[in-house]
């Protein structure tokens, strides 16, 4: 019967395992939220110019002669599909190009296709959202 009486070591140990669970659980949850709190500390602003650094260079080439200072790019200005690049202006701000991308309710869409490694201009035309 003496077994099952608890002793002051089993008593002792019995609080240790529980102080060590409840640290490691403490630890876990810090790792755990510690990282979702470094995730959100990458910003992606609307408006970058990097979104245009990050083009190919013959369709960086083809942005840069609209507008050759200052443009930024917003998050769906290029979207891709398979070996297809379309440019949407709508999501474009230059300081001196204004009415050449948009004009009214409608704007510039250029269209890029992968041809032999390089992308080639395919269609350019106005069009609404």
């Amino acid at each position: 019967m003496h077994l099952l009486r608890p002793t002051k070591t089993s008593v002792g140990f019995e609080q240790s395992r529980r102080g060590i669970t409840e640290a490691t659980l403490v630890l876990t949850m810090a790792l755990f939220f510690g990282s979702a709190a470094t995730a959100q500390r990458g910003y992606d602003p609307p408006w970058s110019a990097q979104r245009i650094a990050r083009l190919p260079a013959t369709v960086r080439a083809s942005v840069l002669a609209i507008c050759p200072q200052g443009p930024v790019a917003g998050h769906y200005f290029a979207t891709y599909f398979h070996d297809r690049i379309t440019l949407h202006f709508e999501y474009f701000h230059c300081p001196v190009a204004g009415q050449i991308v948009c004009n009214g309710s409608k704007c510039l869409r250029q269209v890029y296709e992968a041809v032999d490694g390089h992308y080639c201009r395919t269609a350019s035309h106005f069009a609404t959202d």
